[in-house]
């Protein structure tokens, strides 16, 4: 046991001084090349990283079986681990030329919700999931007009988490972390600043409600509608996908929250609204979602022999 934990922190530090260094090398290198090498570094985990390239061909395999062959789906599979390479590339950079990046790179389609979302001023809380380049998304808000705060989950190794933190603070991002206090959330919706919440996977310690996701049955946060509903902010999906170099940052309308007096239909019914969405685009853009993700990890059975935890709508 002791072993093994020397050997987890030893490799913590090897992360932490490794970004550490590649922060301060990555902007001297022309954008291009930086691009193109972190392309191959992703294609070559996908041969390196046997577990998650398993993983990720039987989740595809799961949804996407009865559609494609097997070649294809090796492909895709391929892609994803090529289009975190980019992700890494991009983000490298990112705190030194965040604007001029996001001017060049990032195209917002439908920017004109998000006026229409503030209108009514208590703030807009932006859902999303892993799809793209995610981290961008951000950062493409606040260069047009739009600053506002992230919640994130804190990384168990402080030093890297503080790197993180402060990484996505230099572009002018808030950060509130899972396990922090929501009054920092509160304050800015007040404000009528905006939110952005990543909830597109299997998190069993928050509480949830199991819909059809991708042909599953998923285990998903009911977070975002909860906060919503308490504070009458516009609950509003957002996805970024590439296209090589270039992104695009697509602006969904809002969702519109049922309420008809029974809280945990209306939960499941309002999470599967918002998560119709986004499995539109990974299904348009699979090589661009994180399936080595265990998302259908969690099963009702372990729901229920969760302390305080019943009645979870199943059949939606």
């Amino acid at each position: 046991m002791r072993k093994r934990s020397l050997i987890k922190r030893m490799r913590d530090w090897a992360a932490y001084w490794a970004l550490r260094v590649l922060l301060a090398v990555a902007p001297c290198i022309p954008k291009t090349l930086l691009y193109r090498f972190c392309s191959f570094l992703g294609f070559t985990a996908y041969y390196l990283c046997a577990r998650h390239r398993k993983r990720t061909i039987e989740h595809l395999t799961s949804v996407f079986g009865q559609e494609l062959c097997g070649r294809r789906i090796r492909s895709i599979a391929r892609g994803v681990f090529v289009n975190l390479g980019r992700n890494c590339s991009e983000m490298l950079i990112l705190p030194k030329f965040h604007r001029e990046m996001i001017h060049k790179y990032v195209t917002i389609d439908g920017l004109e919700r998000i006026e229409r979302a503030k209108e009514r001023g208590k703030g807009v809380i932006f859902i999303t999931g892993h799809i793209g380049n995610w981290e961008l998304i951000s950062s493409a808000f606040i260069a047009a007009g739009h600053p506002g705060t992230v919640i994130g989950k804190r990384i168990k190794f402080g030093r890297y988490n503080e790197l993180i933190t402060d990484m996505r603070r230099a572009i002018g991002l808030g950060v509130v972390h899972t396990d922090e206090p929501p009054t920092g959330l509160f304050r800015e919706l007040r404000r009528n600043r905006t939110i952005g919440i990543l909830a597109d996977q299997d998190v069993k310690k928050f509480d949830g409600v199991f819909i059809n996701f991708m042909g599953k049955r998923a285990y998903t946060p009911t977070a975002p509608v909860v906060f919503a509903g308490r504070t009458g902010a516009a609950l509003v999906p957002v996805v970024i996908v590439r296209d090589g170099q270039h992104h695009t940052l697509h602006v969904e309308d809002p969702i519109t929250l049922r309420n008809t007096g029974d809280r945990e239909a209306d939960l499941a019914y309002n999470t599967l609204q918002w998560s119709k969405v986004l499995e539109r685009y990974i299904r348009s853009y699979p090589s661009q979602w994180v399936w080595m993700h265990r998302r259908w990890r969690t099963t009702p059975e372990m729901i229920r022999d969760r302390a305080g935890v019943s009645n979870i709508k199943l059949n939606v």
